[in-house]
């Protein structure tokens, strides 16, 4: 009988551990790889960690630093949160934490904190610039210190865009506004599609319709076109 060369079996199966080995390195990094969190890093800029990201779950800021939250489902028993921190537009930190089931509200329970009248607000449809002007002629255009106080006391203290519209929705019933009011409302939103939103709730009370290309050249394609409809161009 031919005798078996131990040898040879060992080598043999070192070879086989060796593959499975090397295997489950790739699927690890390629797993990793595709991680957008891993590409996150301290430097970047608010627009490169959104294209990684998305639009942040919720957003707080105070006159040094701003602060996105992501959060996602992670297991039966827990969310997975992460914040990343903001230095003068720059990543500084990023924080991962999970939270059990629970101590993050859902929509529905926010809603229940939120006063009877409050939750009854919903965006006015978009009207012709004939029916706001006749319906707002007795109203008048908002003041220079009501804006500022608008934006500083209320607006910059939302942690979400949400309640930002909110805020618009509440604070403009009684006002009307210029193009260049509105264009400085704008621009205390961060993303496009928040812009677009908050423009819709203040297109029905803009005075000087003649201006309003200051508005649409806020947005770039395919936005743009959703401004024009919205400030009445017939689309």
């Amino acid at each position: 009988m031919r005798k078996i060369n131990l040898s040879w079996l060992k080598a043999l199966a070192y070879s086989f551990i060796l593959i499975l080995a090397f295997q489950s390195c790739r699927t690890t990094t390629a797993k990793q790889q595709a991680s957008p969190l891993l590409k996150v890093h301290q430097g970047q800029t608010k627009e490169e960690v959104f294209q990684l990201l998305g639009n942040p779950t919720a957003r707080r800021f105070n006159e040094l630093q701003e602060e996105w939250e992501y959060q996602s489902w992670h297991s039966e028993k827990a969310y997975k949160v992460v914040v990343v921190t903001f230095f003068e537009n720059r990543v500084l930190k990023l924080d991962t934490s999970y939270k059990p089931i629970g101590a993050i509200k859902t929509k529905e329970q926010e809603l229940r904190t939120v006063p009877r009248n409050i939750q009854k607000e919903v965006v006015p449809k978009t009207r012709t610039r004939e029916v706001a002007a006749r319906q707002l002629r007795h109203k008048e255009v908002i003041s220079k210190e009501e804006l500022e106080r608008i934006i500083e006391q209320d607006l910059k203290h939302c942690f979400r865009a949400s309640d930002g519209f909110r805020v618009l929705r509440i604070r403009s019933k009684n006002y009307l506004f210029t193009c260049l009011q509105v264009r400085k409302l704008l621009h205390q939103f961060i993303f496009t599609s928040d812009k677009i939103k908050a423009l819709r709730i203040l297109a029905p009370r803009i005075t000087d319709n003649e201006n309003d290309r200051i508005l649409i050249e806020e947005f770039t394609f395919p936005e743009k076109d959703e401004a024009m409809k919205i400030l009445g161009y017939g689309y």
